[in-house]
C-alpha cells in the first residue's frame, strides 16, 4: 500500500511529491501519518516561469519574477569615432590605391575623378566625425 503527498518548504512552495509506504500508516488506528509541511493534495501543473504555494487551503500558482533585459549603454564617442574610421579607412584605402594605379598609368582624366571622389569621402567623413565630437 503507497500514498504520494505533497512536500511544501517552511513559505509553503511546493518542493516535490513523496511516496508514503506501509510504514507512514499508524498501527493505533491505521490513519496514514502525514510528514509536517506535506500535502495530500494534488499540486496542479504549471508552466515553466510559475511555482506553487499551498496556502493552507488549495495551491496558488505564482509567477517566477523575470530578470528585466539590462539597458543597453550608448557607445561613448571615443567607441563612435572608431567605428567611423573602421568605416571610412578601408574607402580611404581603396582610392588611395587606384590613384596610385592611375597615376602610374599616366591616366590623368582618372587621377582628377579619383581626387574629387576622395575629396567628397573626406568631406563626409569629417561632417560625419565633428557630428560625433559635437553631438
Amino acid at each position: 500500500m503507497r500514498k504520494i503527498v505533497y512536500q511544501t518548504d517552511q513559505n509553503g512552495k511546493y518542493v516535490g511529491p513523496i511516496e508514503l509506504n506501509e510504514s507512514d500508516i499508524s498501527p493505533l488506528d491505521g490513519v496514514w501519518l502525514i510528514p509536517g509541511g506535506c500535502v495530500e493534495v494534488e499540486p496542479p501543473t504549471v508552466g515553466e516561469n510559475q511555482y506553487l504555494v499551498w496556502n493552507g487551503q488549495t495551491w496558488e500558482i505564482h509567477e517566477i519574477p523575470q530578470e528585466p533585459e539590462p539597458a543597453s549603454i550608448p557607445p561613448t564617442k571615443d567607441q563612435l569615432l572608431i567605428q567611423l574610421d573602421a568605416q571610412y579607412q578601408y574607402q580611404f584605402n581603396e582610392l588611395k590605391l587606384a590613384w596610385v594605379a592611375a597615376q602610374l598609368d599616366g591616366n590623368t582624366a582618372l587621377v582628377n575623378e579619383l581626387q574629387t571622389e576622395y575629396q567628397a569621402l573626406k568631406q563626409e567623413y569629417q561632417t560625419e566625425r565633428e557630428a560625433i565630437i559635437n553631438g
